[in-house]
């Protein structure tokens, strides 16, 4: 049996100014993707050299640290 792999779809990008302190007067983009329809992310990632494989390569690895505990389910009591 083969696992499915996990679909994620890219909802929205908006190019703004970076709100961190060490990038005051660069711009970044904040990348919101949603995994189902009540799971949404956004990533704030630099402007400067910004690809669309870098895009998929930074969603891929930020899903990858929250997927264990996306719809998970636990006994309590």
């Amino acid at each position: 049996m083969t696992a499915e792999k996990q679909k994620v779809q890219l909802i929205s990008t908006i190019e703004a100014p970076s709100n961190k302190p060490e990038r005051i007067g660069k711009s970044d983009y904040f990348i919101t993707y949603q995994v189902d329809p009540l799971h949404r992310y956004t990533l704030q990632i630099p402007a400067e050299g910004l690809t669309t494989d870098k895009v998929d390569a930074l969603v891929r690895a930020d899903f990858m640290k929250r997927k264990d505990f996306i719809n998970r389910e636990i006994t309590v009591g």
